[in-house]
């Protein structure tokens, strides 16, 4: 049982030391216990201090070595390995497993020595050799010189998972030729990030045969001008890998549609190798999402919620007061206030309230109002008021009138004439009859309508009797009360 636990454990320990490293300029690599860097770094170009560096034609060979520090305060034992490089997820340098058949440059790497004891405090240098073979293609060839602590190997016993750590150098070889440096994106993915941030990620490939380092620069722009900090990044992109970088942005407190637009550049001068700039050749590849939408803030949200619902309430509200306004203005009339007038007196006798009178001529506390001061009063006017028929008891009856004596639309008739009595007798002709004004209508908090009398021109009438409301019975059978029988007919 604890063999076939070990085993799933030794394939983990393996894919643990699977390790990325990445090609800035170091001086070396550090675990903690030991530290390796290039024995002899290539003058003027910093990159080849923590990266080893060969430009070797078919059939040639180069030599170097790997500079070994032991950190700790006691003796240790370290394993050199040679394995071949891969492209890992985002497009960048890192190493196969040591457990895998070496098929690429680590062919091409001859070791003085496979392990050393370096005594503590101390430094040892392992020579190496490259040869490159006669057929190898132009470009860029690249592989990983490894470094491990005995003491830092997987166990041998017992069960579950056991875990193993190593250090890694770049070792990289280019064979002149045909250079080709090209990248291209082919387009950008974004997404928010559990922070509330969002991510922008360049879908771009190296289709060269050599890496390239990148230098990207990504920024959002909103679709009003705004524009969010510039995020830079340098790394490398290996030959035929896909670059896939992240860009994360921090959170946008009041949200909107933004767009992000991002740039890569590198050195297009292919006699320029890792490390080296002659500089005036750099190219930028550039592309551009589509707008979309940037999630605000809570507290942004509500407040961009907030300010459309109270202007809309806002316009609602002027609009109604300005109808209301225009409204009453064509329903008053000018009244030049008289002496010994309040404006609760000229309230009653225009049938309104002294509130709202006092509110349309704007008179505020203690609302006190001047002699021949002139005042806004409800016009009596019924112009737009439906005409109807008043009751009996409203009718008021005079003597028909002169022209001069005639009463005006609106007048109101006091109720003082009495109906013909006794023996005497009198035509009645067509007057002028003016319905007694309704109470006003409410029309929802504290807000009444002007009083409007009705005005009828015609002969007063008996009020008709209401007709009697007539039902109908109708006879239903019950469904439980069998049909009664029929007499046959005749003849049947």
């Amino acid at each position: 049982m604890r063999q076939n636990l070990r085993r799933p454990g030794l394939y983990v320990v393996a894919l643990a030391l699977l390790l990325c490293t990445y090609t800035q300029t170091v001086r070396a690599a550090d675990f903690g216990s030991i530290g390796g860097s290039p024995a002899v770094a290539q003058e003027g170009n910093e990159r080849s201090e923590g990266i080893f560096i060969f430009t070797l034609k078919p059939g040639e060979t180069g030599e170097n070595g790997v500079r070994i520090d032991n950190n700790q305060k006691d003796e240790r034992t370290v394993v050199i390995r040679v394995v071949d490089s891969i492209a890992s997820n985002d497009g960048s340098f890192a190493c196969r497993q040591d457990a895998e058949k070496k098929v690429g440059v680590s062919t091409w790497v001859k070791l003085e020595a496979s392990q050393v004891t370096i005594p503590a405090g101390e430094n040892k240098i392992v020579d190496f050799t490259v040869s490159v073979p006669k057929g190898a293609s132009p470009g860029e060839h690249d592989a990983c010189v490894t470094l491990q602590d005995t003491q830092n190997f997987a166990a041998t016993k017992g069960a579950g998972i056991q875990l193993g750590f190593r250090i890694a150098i770049r070792l990289a070889v280019q064979v002149p030729g045909k250079i080709i440096k090209n990248l291209s994106i082919g387009g950008v993915q974004t997404s928010r990030s559990k922070g509330g941030g969002y991510t922008v990620t360049p879908v771009a490939r190296n289709t060269g045969n050599v890496s390239l380092d990148v230098k990207g620069r990504a920024q959002l722009f909103s679709i009003f001008g705004q524009q969010s900090e510039v995020v830079n990044q340098t790394y490398t992109v290996m030959q035929g890998a896909l670059l896939k970088r992240p860009y994360d942005f921090k959170p946008i407190f009041w949200g909107g549609f933004y767009k992000a637009k991002l740039s890569l550049g590198y050195n297009a001068n292919v006699a320029d190798g890792i490390g080296a700039e002659s500089g005036g050749q750099t190219k930028r590849v550039s592309t551009e999402t589509k707008y979309f939408f940037v999630m605000p803030d809570t507290r942004a949200l509500v407040a961009e919620l907030a300010i459309p619902v109270f202007g809309i309430a806002g316009l609602c509200m002027w609009l109604r007061r300005r109808h209301r306004r225009r409204t009453a203005h064509k329903r008053m009339k000018q009244y030049v206030v008289q002496p010994g007038d309040t404006i609760m007196s000229v309230a009653k006798t225009h049938n309104v309230k002294w509130k709202r009178l006092a509110s349309a001529n704007g008179i505020k506390a203690p609302y006190m109002i001047q002699t021949n001061q002139t005042l806004l009063v409800p016009n009596l006017k019924a112009k737009h008021s439906k005409l109807r028929k008043p009751a009996q008891d409203q009718w008021v009856v005079e003597a028909a009138p002169t022209e001069a004596q005639a009463p005006t639309d609106g007048e109101r008739i006091q109720n003082t004439a009495q109906q013909p009595s006794g023996g005497q007798t009198e035509t009645v002709v067509k007057y002028v009859y003016v319905n007694v004004p309704q109470k006003p209508k409410k029309r929802g908090k504290g807000k009444y309508d002007w009083a409007q009398p009705a005005i009828y021109y015609g002969e007063p009438q008996e009020p008709s009797k209401p007709k009697r409301k007539q039902t109908t019975v109708t006879k239903k059978r019950i469904a439980s009360q069998p049909k009664r029988a029929t007499k046959p007919k005749k003849g049947s």
